[in-house]
């Protein structure tokens, strides 16, 4: 079947979302090394630089702008959600229920942890982020549709500015995780903000490529306690963008990998968790260093990539990971 010129000019999503659940799955299998606090070993310091590098902030921020660049193509250019009572059911079905549903489960059955409550605080609760970004698509709406972009300009540098003053993300309890979006609407509107302008903006980055290079790489060096951070993943994500426009032809098992994101978000972490917080673990993970977490993405990714497709035939996996 022949793609529509939209649909190819919409290629890049595909490329950007598999590269970002890939690296992200990467990311969470290095956790034991990186943040987690579960092993000490020579190369703790390696991995966290080497993430730092290919995966700022765990690809949330990646993944925020492509909510929000996909949204102002569906929204703005193929006039869909212009319903605001049709738009709210959709958002609530594809992110607020797996968040209740799914999260209670994870949360009940992950080592150290089985407290409900946690799902009115928003964190820690694996999927933290769809509550973010279900508020992030409301808040876009209305401030799109109602009030003005102003108030969007307003919103972003706000949230901009926090975002650096804090260090990249803030995932501390607030009620009903009203706090986290906060840190992540900056990405959400850049994203939106990108398409709407995009060829604008692929000139400018044809013209001035090496010099967004050059910060990016003098981020990266010259980052304190994190706050860099927040530019570096700006930089980052225009770079990605930037190369993913150049590829002509995507292979059919990277558009499997996109189409299977949400599920493979949804189980990776769920199975890396438990795996790596049994105690008897531990002595493999300390010791097995440079092995143990390669055949751990290996296998994650391959059962999380195997579940998902098996979910998807069923009814409920439809409702839940669709």
């Amino acid at each position: 079947m022949l793609k529509s010129d939209k649909e190819k000019n919409l290629q890049e999503v595909t490329l950007i979302r598999a590269f970002a659940i890939i690296t992200l799955v990467a990311w969470h299998c290095y956790c034991s090394y990186i943040c987690w606090g579960i092993a000490d070993t020579p190369f703790n310091g390696l991995y966290s630089k080497v993430f730092r590098v290919i995966a700022p902030i765990a690809q949330m921020p990646l993944f925020t702008f492509l909510a929000g660049y996909l949204f102002c193509y569906l929204h703005k250019y193929c006039n869909k959600y212009s319903d605001f009572k049709l738009f709210i059911k959709n958002k609530a079905r594809r992110l607020l229920i797996p968040y209740i549903v799914l999260g209670f489960i994870i949360n009940m059955t992950q080592l150290t942890r089985q407290h409900p409550i946690d799902l009115f605080w928003g964190t820690p609760n694996h999927l933290w982020y769809c509550l973010m970004l279900f508020y992030c698509f409301i808040i876009n709406w209305i401030v799109e549709n109602k009030i003005g972009r102003w108030l969007n300009y307003v919103l972003a540098s706000v949230s901009f500015a926090a975002a650096i003053y804090y260090g990249g993300q803030f995932l501390d309890k607030s009620p009903l995780g009203i706090l986290i979006p906060v840190f992540y609407y900056c990405y959400f509107f850049l994203g939106y903000y990108v398409y709407e302008n995009k060829d604008r903006i692929m000139v400018l980055l044809l013209k001035w490529l090496p010099l967004v290079i050059v910060l990016w790489l003098l981020s990266l060096i010259f980052t304190v306690r994190g706050h860099a951070q927040v530019i570096t993943s700006v930089l980052f994500i225009l770079m990605v963008l930037f190369f993913a426009q150049k590829i002509q032809s995507i292979p059919s098992c990277i558009e499997t990998i996109a189409k299977y994101s949400f599920g493979i978000y949804v189980f990776h972490q769920w199975f890396i968790w438990n795996i790596t917080h049994y105690e008897p673990m531990s002595g493999i993970i300390n010791e097995h260093y440079v092995l143990f977490p390669i055949l751990l993405f290996v296998v994650i990714f391959g059962v999380s990539l195997g579940l998902t497709h098996l979910a998807l035939k069923t009814k409920i996996g439809k409702i839940l990971l669709a």
